[in-house]
């Protein structure tokens, strides 16, 4: 992402909103950026959402000892 964000904006990407939730992990522990998921992509008629998002550390974890409960 830092390489991302010091290219030059005018000449290789518009101005997307690109953060964490932007970086997809794969199978491999691989980061790999999904731009698909940008801001402007999950919008609708009032209302503008996320995709379900999880930290990359917390996927290191056993599926067993994540933490699945809400916070709420």
């Amino acid at each position: 992402m830092a390489y991302l964000h010091s290219l030059q904006r005018d000449r290789v990407l518009p101005a997307y909103h690109l953060n964490s939730k932007h970086i997809m992990i794969d199978e491999d522990l691989t980061a790999r950026i999904n731009m698909a998921d940008a801001k402007f992509s999950f919008q609708e008629r009032g209302r503008v959402y996320a995709p379900a998002w999880m930290a990359p550390e917390a996927l290191l974890k056993p599926s067993a000892k994540r933490n699945w409960e809400a916070a709420d």
